[in-house]
């Protein structure tokens, strides 16, 4: 997704246009596919539901606050958040942002359930890693079955990890910092499917969106 579309969104919502007048704005665009549309709006309805309690499966994206309304939202970290949204809207057991840098994964948030042995901070060689063969292209976005896979189930990770399914996407910052986001599962998740990935790499952009706010900010000086 280019930069300008996404700034636009962004700015789009931050003005104040509801998920519907957005939708009509992106259905007039001819100069991008569909599924940077779908990717764009979801882009929305992520920094929407950021500050939303999690309805269900997809099921939020009629709610009409918008981010900071929620007192929880202000109280999590933005990317927290964006995490536990991912992790219960896939139906997925966890969720993970991790950061490729000096030949490894470095986890930098996570949100759900503790049992695959994941923190921040926790790193392993990028060659041993599920996100290695999705930005290598052995991988798709979506694996329903983990233990049934050729690239996966002879890794130490699936096995330590008990790892049924995988969803992931990958992410660049502005200054060119690669990450992936990626959800998890102990059991396989056989209705994992594209709309699935469009809402991943949608919620992907508030988080890129995120982090390079983060990084253009200037410290925070005390006095």
């Amino acid at each position: 997704m280019s930069e300008f579309w996404r700034q636009r969104v962004i700015d789009l919502f931050e003005r104040g246009e509801s998920l519907e007048q957005i939708d009509r704005d992106l259905g007039q665009i001819r100069s991008i596919s569909d599924d940077e549309r779908a990717a764009l709006w979801l882009l929305a309805w992520g920094a929407q539901q950021l500050g939303n309690p999690v309805q269900g499966r997809f099921a939020g994206s009629q709610a009409d606050h918008t981010i900071g309304q929620s007192d929880r939202a202000s109280a999590v970290d933005p990317i927290t958040a964006a995490l536990e949204l991912a992790q219960a809207e896939t139906e997925m057991d966890v969720a993970v942002l991790g950061e490729v840098c000096d030949r490894r994964e470095v986890v930098r948030f996570v949100a759900g359930e503790g049992s695959f042995g994941l923190a921040p901070g926790a790193s392993m060689p990028i060659e041993d890693t599920y996100c290695h063969r999705l930005l290598t292209g052995r991988l798709s976005n979506v694996v329903p079955d983990a233990q049934a896979d050729d690239q996966l189930r002879d890794l130490q990770i699936t096995r330590a990890a008990r790892i049924g399914a995988y969803l992931g996407v990958p992410l660049t910052t502005l200054d060119a910092r690669l990450y992936v986001l990626c959800c998890l599962a102990h059991e396989q998740r056989p209705q994992l499917g594209e709309r699935d990935v469009l809402f991943l790499r949608g919620l992907g952009e508030t988080i890129v969106a995120e982090l390079d706010k983060r990084r253009t900010q200037p410290p925070t000086v005390s006095t």
